[in-house]
């Protein structure tokens, strides 16, 4: 419930009034990028269509980059999910609400350009590996 992590958040800003409260914006592969299947109509994310044809790749291999590579050749348009933009609002809002600051993961600008930020990513394509800790 959003609204109970704003009423959270005014509460620590009240405790703790010269704290500086950090927010991190991460991404992940799974459901963040995916493209618009005009023949089924509707979104698919890259879990799905790695899963299409009964071929399901481990994300960081190197037979997942050229699936997704050829893709691209093949014209699928990747793009980032409409949620992740929603979800940036409401954190910039959230943010600013108690003088907060957001931190940022390295994430491509294009979505199509995420295979080299895959390292950021664990082999589950959600959450963060050891080296998305570090950044």
């Amino acid at each position: 419930d959003i609204d109970a992590l704003y009423t959270a958040l005014q509460r620590l800003r009240k405790r703790f009034p010269d704290a500086l409260i950090v927010f991190i914006r991460d991404w992940y592969i799974v459901g963040m990028i995916g493209y618009v299947d005009n023949v089924k109509r509707g979104w698919v994310d890259t879990e799905e269509w790695n899963k299409k044809y009964r071929v399901e790749l481990p994300i960081h291999s190197d037979a997942y980059a050229n699936k997704f590579l050829q893709s691209v050749q093949n014209g699928f348009e990747w793009t980032w999910s409409t949620q992740e933009q929603m979800r940036d609002s409401v954190l910039i809002q959230m943010a600013a609400s108690v003088g907060g600051q957001i931190i940022s993961l390295t994430r491509p600008e294009n979505a199509v350009d995420f295979l080299d930020y895959r390292k950021y990513i664990d082999a589950d394509g959600h959450h963060l590996s050891l080296e998305g800790h570090k950044d």
